[in-house]
């Protein structure tokens, strides 16, 4: 018979003075694998926010372990009990491995640096880990660093494991290592909680999943009874017997003279790229797979600083173009957007017209005093947001409503190219639909759009050339997923 780990009945937690989730309910037993989908970001992050120890509970019980625990001892017990490893590395790049694995787990005062490797590297036996311990923790992969964390946590004797968005920054093959190593440490007695986006190891990792739409959860199912496209259907807010009309995005804007080249770079080669040539054409979009994340770095750096450039050429509508940082490219037509905008190209404090009209003045320079323009910028924003939103302030949007005004920057601004870190990072499927409509829009507009990645299944999102670069070269497809799948 399974043993009540941890439970919140009726719970409400509230971030920032707002009331995210309500009527919250989860049971987590003993040796569980338990799924968390939300339908919304803000939901997942309040979520992970509460798991660190760092949201408010203002209603609701919380149990541990068969014992009621009083809100105001939540923290400890969270804090105690509880290890959260996401994209963010939790290690101490001052310390060794052995150091951040026992260091915490050790109560005594002193530090033991033999001691401590040895029993990493026991550690390290006991689960079949195979890893140089004498690397410096700023060397370690993405994956090697969450393998760390993770025997971090058994060391210290954690009895959950929140395991936060792993397919948004680990790779299948990786994400496989790490499932063998989850279920090892599921025999010592840890148990799990993973927040995902709507991918496959939630529903093939878990052994219970939790649905949250709209700040309550909808309930708690077993994974393999689950209809996936029902459940897609249901958090898109697709109504059930209503024709499935395909996603906006997935197929190219049908662009008069879409055959010119607006984007060309040829043998261009950086202190980490090599001859990287390849051409773009009005309103296509192009996706770049990076399976080193390094590469996606000096990619981006050619945009940033263009002394990154040792040779080769990039050409814009056919013209040789020679930039030496962003804000001359962005005279030249090219924009470049970061990781989540929404979050970080926006300014929270500004209205929503002032926000677009911000990105148009180094077209048209004074365009609040042009009426003609000005208006022409609120009727967008009444056809496209609704009415009354031109003067609402973004602090109290949605992260949906946001993303749209910030792809609406370009769609106003309308350059040439438009370049994307990581478009689908850490995106609910509310963000995720907003994203590929106004892709959509863009591209009927005649804006070409680049998408850098470095998610494999990101390429399945939208229609388009791909492009593959494994250390600084672009591949072959066929090698890519040599690669990444072989045994």
């Amino acid at each position: 018979m399974k043993k009540e780990l941890f439970a919140l009945e009726e719970t409400t937690l509230r971030e920032n003075a707002k009331e995210i989730i309500r009527g919250f309910n989860m049971h987590l037993y003993e040796g569980d694998v338990y799924g968390i989908i939300c339908d919304s970001i803000d939901e997942r992050n309040t979520l992970l926010d509460f798991f660190e120890g760092g949201c408010e509970v203002v209603r609701g019980r919380v149990r541990f372990r068969h014992s009621l625990v009083k809100n105001g001892n939540a923290i400890q017990m969270l804090a105690r009990e509880f290890s959260v490893i996401e994209k963010k590395s939790k290690l101490l790049t001052s310390l060794s491995i052995a150091e951040n694995v026992c260091i915490f787990a050790d109560k005594s005062n002193i530090v033991h640096k033999k001691k401590y490797y040895e029993m990493t590297k026991e550690y390290c036996d006991i689960f079949d880990v195979f890893m140089q311990l004498n690397k410096p923790v700023k060397s370690l992969t993405v994956k090697e660093r969450v393998v760390i964390e993770l025997i971090k946590a058994y060391a210290e004797k954690k009895s959950v494991v929140v395991l936060a968005d792993l397919t948004g920054f680990l790779q299948k093959n990786e994400r496989a290592e790490i499932y063998r190593l989850l279920l090892k440490l599921k025999q010592k007695g840890l148990s799990f909680i993973l927040l995902e986006t709507f991918d496959d190891i939630a529903f093939n990792w878990t052994n219970q999943l939790l649905i949250i739409k709209n700040g309550k959860d909808m309930g708690c199912f077993e994974p393999e009874f689950v209809d996936k496209q029902k459940l897609y259907d249901f958090l898109a807010g697709r109504q059930e017997g209503t024709e499935k009309k395909p996603e906006p995005g997935l197929r190219m804007g049908e662009i008069e003279d879409a055959e010119d080249t607006v984007f060309r770079m040829e043998k261009i080669c950086t202190p980490e790229l090599k001859d990287i040539s390849f051409s773009a054409e009005r309103g296509e979009v192009l996706k770049i797979f990076f399976i080193n994340a390094g590469n996606m770095e000096d990619f981006k750096e050619i945009f940033m600083d263009g002394g990154r450039i040792q040779s080769g050429a990039v050409y814009l509508e056919e013209k040789k173009v020679h930039c030496r940082n962003i804000r001359e490219w962005r005279k030249k037509g090219l924009r470049y957007s970061g990781e989540m905008p929404y979050r970080s190209m926006l300014i929270q404090d500004m209205t929503v017209a002032d926000n677009l009209m911000l990105e148009l003045t180094e077209k048209v320079g004074m365009l609040w005093m042009m009426p003609k323009y000005r208006k022409s910028v609120y009727q967008y924003i009444e056809n496209n947001l609704g009415e009354g939103m031109a003067n609402r302030k973004l602090r109290n949007l949605s992260p949906d409503v946001l993303q749209k005004i910030q792809l609406g920057k370009y769609y106003l601004a309308a350059p040439k190219v438009l370049i994307c870190e990581k478009p689908f990072l850490e995106l609910d499927i509310h963000i995720r639909k907003v994203t590929l409509e106004m892709f959509a829009k863009l591209q009927d507009r005649g804006i070409t759009i680049i998408a850098l990645t470095t998610n494999l299944s990101d390429l399945n999102l939208m229609e388009g050339s791909n492009i593959y670069i494994r250390d600084g070269h672009m591949v072959d497809e066929n090698e890519i997923y040599q690669l990444l799948y072989s045994e």
